[in-house]
Formats: C-alpha cells, sequence, structure tokens
C-alpha cells in the first residue's frame, strides 16, 4: 500500500475580525474595488505544500439565519477570480471556542451553492444536519483567497456577525 503525504491542520480565522456589514462589492472598475486590488483586503495566502481549502462559518445569530457570501481566489500577479457564489444559514451547533456555554455563536450547518465559477468543482459537505457545513475547493495555481459577505447585520433573518474559518488539506 502507498501512504499519501497528509496535513492534519487546524482551523484558522479566514479574517482579522468578524464581519458586522455587507462588505463592499469586488466590482471590477471601482478603485480599491477592481479585480486586480483585492490583495488590499483581509486576505489569506495559501499553502503552496496543500492542494486544497476547506471554508467553514461561523456567526452570531440564532437557527436558520442566513448570509450570502462570494469566495474569491487570487493568482501570483494579484488578479482575483470568483470561485463561487454561495447562501448560508445557522444551525443550532454552538461554535463559541472560548466560551462552551454561550448559545449565540452557531455554526452554519446549511450552505448552498447559487453559482459556481472555478475551473474545478467547489463542493459542499455535510450541509442540513444540524452540524457544521464545509465548502471546499481546488487552490493549485493560486496564491490565496477572500470571502466577501453580503446580506450580514442583523436586517430581518441575517446573521448578526460572521467570521470565515480556513484550513488546508
Amino acid at each position: 500500500m502507498t501512504m499519501m503525504y497528509t496535513m492534519q491542520n487546524r482551523f484558522i480565522k479566514m479574517r482579522t475580525a468578524d464581519v458586522t456589514a455587507d462588505d463592499t462589492a469586488i466590482d471590477g472598475s471601482t478603485s480599491g474595488y477592481r479585480l486586480t486590488d483585492i490583495t488590499k483586503r483581509d486576505v489569506i495566502e495559501y499553502d503552496p505544500a496543500c492542494n486544497g481549502i476547506e471554508i467553514v462559518f461561523s456567526a452570531e445569530g440564532a437557527d436558520n439565519n442566513t448570509f450570502g457570501a462570494r469566495i474569491w481566489n487570487f493568482t501570483n500577479d494579484g488578479i482575483a477570480q470568483k470561485a463561487a457564489d454561495i447562501t448560508g444559514a445557522l444551525g443550532t451547533a454552538w461554535a463559541d471556542l472560548t466560551n462552551a456555554d454561550n448559545t449565540s455563536r452557531l455554526w452554519a450547518d446549511s450552505i448552498t451553492i447559487d453559482a459556481e465559477f472555478h475551473i474545478k468543482e467547489v463542493t459542499v459537505a455535510d450541509t442540513a444536519n444540524n452540524r457544521i457545513a464545509r465548502v471546499g475547493m481546488d487552490t493549485v495555481g493560486y496564491r490565496g483567497g477572500y470571502v466577501e459577505f453580503h446580506n450580514v447585520g442583523g436586517g430581518g433573518a441575517e446573521v448578526n456577525r460572521i467570521t470565515p474559518w480556513y484550513r488546508f488539506f
């Protein structure tokens, strides 16, 4: 039997702070929001030793509160390429890693891919089970990534604040 190299990585926050309002969209033409301005945002650098990324979301809100997100990759020259548009909903699994009794932070348990733009398939695993739904995709050929949020901030059934987490594999 051949043993393949594997990594056992933990989840790391993808943004330096919780997102509490809609991000200004990358629109391709406005200064600061062009496809070449992505590295000025709260981006992560991909580990070149890994071939893929898994993203999960924790948020402050109630069961079934929703959010929208656009997942972006960027190349070595800093050009952004959209990978997917997703919609997510919170479940009942508690997500506060610092206070085990805090029920205000929950894991996203349902994720739907609304539109896919990546050259390879973007996948969702373990959705709608009141556990932790995961988005996975290939990162080969990209230098980094960014998650742009919309429908965040607590209006109606929106989540109040959200944090994306990632790990490589």
